[in-house]
């Protein structure tokens, strides 16, 4: 339960810093705080997530192979979530959370 909620705060301390223009220590708050969520029943959506913000903030650092990297690696454990036959709504998730990162990358392309 510590390991939660210590990789919580750094989930969230890793947001801080993206939406303050610190986009590097976001890459590494996230980077530090991905092998925590492999023992929880979502690790795939939690790693898909930061691997969704850590492809936001490549972008804004202009690292634009980095962030397609990061955007296929959060595909792929979205797909694996979603096909989990012990989560009845992962397939609802996956495809909501995929729209909801997707469009921002994107809008901060343009």
């Amino acid at each position: 339960m510590a390991e939660s909620l210590e990789a919580t705060g750094r989930s969230e301390e890793a947001l801080a810093e993206y939406r303050a223009g610190n986009w590097q220590a976001a890459i590494d708050l996230i980077e530090k705080t991905l092998p925590s969520f492999s023992n929880n029943p979502t690790g795939e959506l939690d790693s898909a997530e930061g691997r969704l913000f850590q492809a936001m903030a490549y972008h804004k650092l202009g690292k634009d192979a980095e962030a397609r990297k990061m955007l296929a690696e959060a595909e792929r454990l979205l797909d694996v979530f979603g096909k989990r036959e012990d989560e009845p709504t992962a397939s609802s998730w996956h495809e909501q959370l995929f729209a909801i990162f997707h469009i921002e990358v994107h809008r901060s392309q343009c």
